[in-house]
């Protein structure tokens, strides 16, 4: 089965899932530390932050990771099956719900297999709010900046980012188009996935995330619009 709220949300290929706003992935009564991908059957996994961003129940009108003030990123293991491992999949998407408190420099929101010292990821997704709003895209080693609009601070947005033969980005429902400058070598991943640092410029985020999604696949401009209905529908 799927937490993807039946037929609301796009399921096929979903390997990775956190919701702040579905209990089957937080449980603000038993232990803040603890939160679970709710992905299809196969979980990745609980896992705890070494330092902890509190749970909110009304972060900037949702329900979030709060990482406003946080001083460490969440850090996972990559887990069971690879599922996070670009090699494995051919493709991979990321789709990312977030609110900035205001000013970012270079941050990864999501980041998969980090190696051990928690840098060099094998890609990452992310933003910056200083000056041109961009998203920051990061894979292979290169970082591939987008120009976005429409940005406001403590507000939610979607972005959306498929890795893959190319590299198409979607910023809420606007498609940003392809971009193959982004090198699509696989490159081996490290054991670790992480929220909200960028270790390679010791930048943490600061603001809420309501969700992180991962597919196995590329999105449709059509199913990253009925994620994005979803999301500005639910708490």
């Amino acid at each position: 089965m799927s937490y993807g709220f039946g037929n609301r949300t796009v399921i096929d290929g979903l390997v990775f899932y956190l919701d702040a706003s579905n209990p089957a992935s937080y449980n603000s009564i038993a232990d803040d530390k603890k939160w679970r991908s709710i992905a299809k059957d196969i979980s990745i996994g609980y896992f705890s932050p070494t330092s902890t961003p509190s749970f909110s129940n009304n972060l900037y009108g949702k329900k979030a990771i709060n990482f406003a003030g946080s001083s460490k990123a969440i850090i996972g293991t990559i887990g069971v099956d690879n599922l996070l491992d670009i090699n494995t999949t051919g493709t991979i998407t990321v789709q990312i719900v977030f609110a900035t408190e205001g000013p970012e420099g270079e941050v990864w929101i999501f980041a998969s297999g980090n190696n051990s010292s928690e840098v060099l990821p094998q890609y990452a997704v992310g933003i910056t709010y200083t000056g041109v709003q961009t998203a920051n895209i990061y894979h292979g080693g290169t970082t591939t900046r987008v120009t976005v609009g429409g940005v406001e601070y403590r507000r939610y947005d979607v972005l959306t980012v498929s890795f893959g033969t190319s590299t198409k980005v979607y910023y809420n429902q606007t498609d940003l188009g392809s971009h193959n400058t982004i090198p699509i070598n696989p490159i081996s991943p490290g054991n670790l996935w992480q929220m909200a640092y960028n270790p390679t410029r010791s930048t943490n985020f600061q603001g809420g995330v309501n969700a992180v999604r991962v597919y196995n696949r590329e999105l449709t401009a059509v199913e990253v619009s009925q994620n994005y209905q979803f999301y500005t529908q639910k708490p």
